[in-house]
């Protein structure tokens, strides 16, 4: 640990990249073991160089799980995690794009809003708020059109869709009206270009992955968010991909064909009308579940646990082993931050006291246990209602049914009984649309991965820091397969060895011929800090030459704190949404 707290650039990278990838946030994290990376100035004036400086891009190629086809097959989305170095530079051009509201989201597009003033969460504001917003937004629609229908679409594989020239073309016109500085218009366009060098010259494929991706996906957009009041009949709502219209049911259908004609110019394809992630319910039916995205009104909730779990480590960091056993005493799977080194930094145990200090006189190991079991029994109970009949519900009905599902085996999968989690999967495995839930729930409870590793990384993440709570190794339980799959497979459990969790087989992945398995298992030798991949070879000599892996206590070590603690399987409900 350094005796530098981080600076506001520092955090937010840590923070955004949390939630996105893993291996994205080790290696900012050992990035920024050095002080001299920590401030502010750093991420300004040597981050944005050294980018706008290099000859190759350095981005680490994660398979994430996207949806399953109709045989069963997993498919991905090709997530491209960029180095720490460019994760700063991000957010410090995205900070400079923030002091000007030319940069700000129109009125009806609610994702990937630019973070304000000192917002530590990340370069975006939280993305609750925008989904929240948008729910309340059309509700207000629906109420003005009771008679009318909403209508759901989206676009087809939206950022590799997006032309190089479009990208650039957006980025400079928005530039030139924001006057952006010049260091911040050279790295925009340096990361246009070495996105379009990433997919090879194909002149197509902002990555999907950084999040400057983000900022580029909504300003390619702009001239349609901003014209769609004054060329659309129904009403017009976006979240990234996502589009929704409100209005009468012709009022929609001209919308719908205004849409498809003017983005078909721009490139890009929504979804046919038959497709599953397009439909329409009646205004006045979708206005049933208006109040579904509002904040828990009940005396044990999950962000109680939560909130109270984070404040009573900060104030009491040495008793994080004494809670981490009462946790596994009682099979709950929550993980247990490690404070201790935090605690230990000079001026850190008064900024601790006083993030926590409204919180702690109240809060124990009791209290948390008693919470966390009277949420398991509700929640589960809940879970076990919604999960009744829900394979036969059909449209809007079981879109909602579906995110409550969601909702519950996310944070089921922290609280369950093995042998309960086990059956809940059960109960909703035939439902494409939480497969992804299924198939972890039953990983987490069997502490068997072979059928979690084909579904990609995040799945298996989303797994993997509850079963690194039980301390308890995995089975493989089958072969690995071959070619892409293999890839994909290994991934998975370089994930899982990366989270601390040992994967045990009768054929164990043969670790010196996959470099990301290598580095997940032994940490990094002098091979792997010459790796011809520019990812690998920087974070394995960030990682430097301990003799053993470091990932598993940094990803329980806190970077400050200000960061938040993330479920990943919580946070995976956001990650399928966008």
């Amino acid at each position: 640990m350094t005796g530098i707290h981080p600076g506001l650039l520092a955090r937010r990278a840590v923070g955004q990249y949390r939630r996105r990838d893993p291996l994205a946030y080790l290696a900012l994290r050992y990035y920024l073991e050095s002080e001299a990376t920590r401030c502010d100035e750093w991420a300004e004036d040597v981050a944005t160089d050294l980018v706008r400086g290099r000859t190759e891009g350095s981005y680490f190629r994660a398979f994430h799980y996207k949806e399953t086809e109709a045989s069963g097959r997993a498919l991905h989305r090709e997530i491209f995690v960029p180095s720490a170095n460019e994760a700063l530079a991000e957010a410090a051009l995205l900070k400079e794009c923030a002091k000007s509201t030319v940069f700000s989201n129109p009125a009806n597009v609610f994702s990937y809003e630019l973070g304000r003033d000192r917002n530590s969460v990340g370069v975006f504001e939280h993305y609750l708020e925008g989904i929240r917003e948008r729910h309340l937004r059309i509700a207000q629609a629906c109420d003005d059109c009771p008679d009318g229908i909403v209508q759901y679409t989206d676009l087809k594989r939206f950022y590799p869709s997006i032309a190089t020239d479009a990208a650039e073309e957006a980025w400079r016109t928005t530039c030139e009206a924001a006057q952006l500085s010049s260091w911040a218009r050279d790295l925009g366009r340096k990361l246009i270009a070495d996105h379009a060098r990433e997919r090879r010259g194909s002149g197509k494929g902002i990555l999907t992955g950084p999040m400057f991706s983000h900022l580029i996906g909504n300003l390619v957009l702009r001239k349609l968010d901003i014209e769609s009041p004054h060329i659309l009949s129904a009403k017009y709502f976006r979240y990234v991909d996502d589009i929704t219209l409100v209005g009468g049911r012709q009022e929609v259908k001209y919308s719908v064909a205004i849409l498809r004609e003017r983005l078909g110019d721009m490139g890009f394809d929504l979804h046919d009308d038959d497709s599953p992630k397009t439909h329409h319910v009646p205004a006045k039916e979708w206005l049933m579940g208006r109040n579904d995205f509002c904040d828990e009104k009940r005396p044990i909730s999950w962000p109680r646990l939560v909130g109270e779990l984070k404040a009573f480590l900060l104030a009491n960091p040495d008793k994080a082993a004494a809670l981490k056993a009462a946790f596994r005493d009682h099979s709950f799977r929550l993980p247990v931050p490690d404070y201790s080194a935090l605690a230990r930094e000079r001026n850190c145990t008064a900024r601790l006291l006083r993030w926590a200090g409204k919180w702690v006189h109240h809060i124990s190991i009791r209290s948390l246990l008693d919470q966390a079991t009277q949420l398991r029994d509700s929640t589960q109970t809940e879970f076990v209602r919604l999960a009744e009949n829900a394979e036969t519900l059909e449209g809007y009905e079981r879109k909602r049914r579906v995110t409550k599902l969601r909702y519950r085996a996310s944070r089921l999968m922290y609280l369950a009984l093995d042998s309960d989690l086990a059956k809940l999967a059960l109960a909703v495995r035939n439902m494409t649309e939480l497969r992804l839930h299924a198939i972890g729930m039953a990983a987490i409870a069997q502490r068997v991965v072979g059928d979690l590793l084909p579904l990609g990384v995040n799945a298996v993440q989303a797994a993997a820091q509850a079963i690194a709570a039980t301390d308890s190794p995995c089975q493989l339980g089958r072969e690995l397969r071959q070619g892409e799959e293999q890839e994909v497979d290994e991934q998975g459990i370089a994930y899982l060895l990366l989270n601390g969790v040992s994967v045990s087989s009768q054929s164990p992945a043969d670790k010196s011929a996959c470099e990301l398995l290598r580095f997940a298992s032994v940490g990094a030798d002098m091979a792997l800090m010459h790796s011809a991949d520019p990812f690998l070879r920087e974070i394995s000599c960030l990682h430097g030459l301990y003799g053993e892996p470091r990932h598993a206590a940094v990803l329980r070590t806190p970077f400050d704190e200000n960061e938040e603690l993330i479920l990943d399987a919580v946070e995976q409900d956001y990650q399928e949404s966008s």
